[in-house]
């Protein structure tokens, strides 16, 4: 709201910049050549009518552009301790600002049979680049929900349509350039997963055996570590199969009453 009105503020100076000089030059030619004045007056309205339709036709294109490259970046929401979306950020901007802001983030874990698929992120990603991840981890985009934020990263990391999920947990963790709000969820479908190599290094199923003996080692972020935790204590682990005898399904109903 506060570069829309800079913007508009902006504009109306350039005009009443414009229209001063035409003033001032419109009485300078009646004081000094008043017999000639009328022609000149009438030169200089068809100037000051061409002037004042180019910078109009030339701002709108300028904010047509802007707009244009504004709907091209990536926006991310601003939310509150609790997670309610008070704002919007362009992404750049808010890795770069000295301030930190709480953005959503959404993750899921897949498991199989005990193991679970982590995720090797690439060297040009911007968060925990070249180290072992939660297979599915995204930052939500200005204007979609969480459920479409899970359904356009699986599809994007992995051609996933339509894949089923349910809800572990939500935590907050500061990391180097911001806070994130982490909505978790779990999935334990047995499926064909695809990885893409622009958005994904490699993809590998870990047992825990694997995560245990590497958990120190400084290849997995901090967000795998509390989420491995949690996952540990939901008891999906021990079960491997996502039914409603799961432990897992227990904790999400007994939150949901607390809630």
């Amino acid at each position: 709201m506060t570069n829309n009105f800079d913007e508009i503020f902006r504009f109306i100076k350039i005009i009443f910049v414009v229209l001063v000089l035409f003033v001032t030059i419109h009485l300078s030619l009646n004081y000094s050549q008043p017999k000639n004045s009328e022609v000149l007056l009438k030169m200089l309205q068809y100037v000051y009518m061409s002037v004042l339709v180019f910078l109009i036709v030339s701002e709108i294109l300028r904010v047509q552009i802007v707009r244009a490259k504004l709907l091209n970046e990536e926006w991310w929401p601003i939310v509150s301790d609790q997670g309610k979306i008070i704002g919007s950020i362009q992404h750049l901007t808010s890795l770069s600002d000295k301030n930190k802001y709480i953005h959503p983030v959404v993750r899921v874990m897949i498991i199989d049979k005990g193991m679970i698929l982590l995720q090797k992120r690439t060297v040009n990603n911007i968060v925990d680049s070249g180290m072992w991840d939660t297979s599915i981890s995204n930052h939500v985009k200005t204007g979609e929900n969480i459920e479409q934020c899970v359904d356009r990263t699986s599809k994007e990391h992995y051609s996933l349509e339509g894949f089923k999920y349910m809800h572990l947990s939500n935590y907050t963790l500061e990391v180097s350039n911001e806070f994130q709000y982490v909505f978790l969820f779990v999935s334990c479908q047995l499926i064909d997963l695809t990885p893409n190599l622009k958005f994904i290094d490699q993809a590998k199923w870990w047992t825990q055996q694997q995560i245990e003996e590497n958990l120190q080692s400084g290849i997995f972020p901090e967000n795998f570590k509390i989420e491995y935790d949690l996952l540990k204590r939901s008891g999906l682990l021990e079960t491997g199969k996502c039914e409603c005898s799961c432990r897992l399904k227990e904790t999400i109903y007994n939150q949901a009453r607390n809630n």
